[in-house]
């Protein structure tokens, strides 16, 4: 026997919406005043919102609270044009030694997770053994050889020729990078015209050539891992990115061609507010720059050259071999920051590694580790879904904008390209940036900062690996990698 029905299946959804709670209303919102009194109500001695802020290295003060009260962030912010999706989760390999052997790590990498490769390479390494089995039609090619991208460039060239590939259907990036690798000591060279006509004009033929191939790098994470603060590693950028781009125009290519054979690398940390700040920063000087270069040679720029084409590492500056696997932790935060900056490239560096140090005579876990952070942050915690996710935060634009005055005014100082190469080449810039390290070091030595596992939650040690301080720290012109903890790695022992 059926049952009668009490109603039409219309019936039953309406009375189920009339039923809905409105919880936006349930509660009366509370005003700013009367949020701040009950925050206030909570704070020890009458302290007030204000003395709860923090000043960066650069002065930028940060707030507990910004929202319309006392947010204002400027209207002429550059554009941060991102777009939603899985990153390029690039392989770094730095010490390739025996080619064959390195081989077998990139195509593992390659097979379970990695989408590209960034090899260290010299005029001895042999690529066709070293990327024998990579589809280079589908996997991106990154080399960094130093003053030898020329012939680094050459054997390229050979190796797709005798494989029959179509050169221009090639994505690849021959990082061309005079002043970064004269500061990193890789070039016998002297830091002059001569080796910036060389570049444009290595750029110029590339560009013909490889269509889709970058051909130039600005490289700032030799400035950060030197001890660089956000301020200066931006400075670095806008200034060497100055100077690369003007060296184009006089090669012959427009402004247009010629930021498009541009990459920026720069350098994560554990700080994911500032991380996300330093991206945004960067994209919205490097926007000033075209247009106001675009403006002096009256040509116009496209809204896709606008926008930069940055790759992202985590730090080596916060490595430390005290409780390691803090590390981790550490690359997580700097990964994080990256992709909510909707960077598309990133390189993870293993957490058990740092410079010949390894935690275990089996570098596979940390280097699996590290492969797999990336492909975890995007396919189980979603931060890849959403398209530049930071947009409107008041604490991001407002401290966005304050970066980027601050940048601009030190840029004004520094006024030409040949200032500054004369400002590297007498090793002022080199001794602001070991000043800032040094001022970050004593941050963590009075605990105003915090490293877990190095100056906070110290784990029990036994034993620490032999490091010479000294030998990391500048000398003359060339910048050396520093890293924060490495006062207290003496300690322990």
């Amino acid at each position: 026997m059926n049952a009668t029905p009490t109603g039409t299946s219309d019936d039953v959804t309406a009375t189920a919406e009339q039923s809905k709670v409105d919880l936006d209303h349930v509660f009366s919102p509370p005003t700013r005043d009367e949020w701040l009194a009950t925050a206030l109500s909570g704070l020890p001695n009458h302290d007030s919102l204000e003395s709860l802020a923090t000043q960066t290295l650069d002065g930028l003060n940060i707030q507990v609270l910004y929202d319309v009260g006392v947010a204002n962030p400027q209207q002429h912010l550059g554009q941060h044009v991102a777009i939603a999706g899985a990153w390029d989760n690039r392989l770094c390999m730095s010490n390739i030694g025996d080619e064959s052997t390195a081989n077998k790590k990139l195509i593992d990498g390659l097979e379970h997770g990695n989408a590209s490769l960034e090899l260290s390479v010299d005029e001895k390494t042999d690529l066709a053994t070293l990327l024998s089995g990579v589809k280079l039609g589908i996997s991106t090619v990154s080399f960094r050889a130093g003053s030898h991208y020329e012939k680094t460039a050459d054997k390229f060239h050979s190796l797709l020729s005798s494989q029959s590939i179509d050169s221009e259907t090639i994505h690849c990036s021959f990082n061309a990078d005079p002043i970064g690798a004269w500061l990193s000591g890789e070039s016998p060279s002297e830091l002059d015209q001569d080796a910036l006509k060389t570049m444009a004009s290595f750029a110029h033929k590339q560009s013909i050539d490889m269509p889709n191939a970058t051909a130039i790098l600005v490289d700032t994470t030799i400035h950060h891992n030197a001890g660089a603060s956000a301020q200066q590693e931006l400075t670095a950028a806008m200034l060497t990115a100055t100077v690369y781009l003007e060296a184009l125009i006089d090669e012959g290519l427009s402004i247009d061609n010629a930021s498009q054979l541009i990459v920026f690398q720069m350098a994560c940390d554990a700080d994911v507010l500032m991380g996300i700040v330093k991206l945004r920063s960067l994209n919205t000087l490097w926007q000033h720059v075209l247009r106001e270069m675009a403006g002096l040679h009256n040509a116009e720029v496209s809204a896709t050259s606008l926008q930069a084409n940055i790759v992202v590492e985590t730090s080596k500056r916060y490595l430390s071999t005290l409780d390691y696997w803090n590390n981790h932790l550490r690359n997580i935060a700097a990964c994080t920051a990256a992709a909510l900056s909707s960077v598309k490239t990133i390189v993870v560096h293993p957490h058990d590694q740092i410079a010949q140090w390894h935690a275990d005579a089996d570098t596979s876990l940390g280097e699996r580790i590290a492969r797999n952070l990336p492909i975890i942050l995007d396919r189980e915690c979603g931060l890849t879904k959403v398209t530049d996710p930071t947009a409107g935060s008041y604490a991001i634009e407002t401290l966005t904008q304050q970066l980027v005055d601050q940048c601009w005014d030190t840029l004004s100082d520094i006024d030409s390209p040949s200032a500054w190469l004369q400002l590297l080449t007498s090793g002022q810039w080199q001794q602001s940036l070991s000043d800032t390290h040094a001022q970050r070091v004593a941050r963590l030595e009075n605990h105003h900062s915090i490293m877990i596992g190095v100056n906070k939650f110290q784990a029990d040690v036994t034993e620490q690996p032999s490091q010479n301080n000294k030998t990391l720290a500048a000398t003359a012109a060339k910048l050396k990698l520093v890293r924060d903890a490495e006062f207290f790695e003496g300690a322990a022992r």
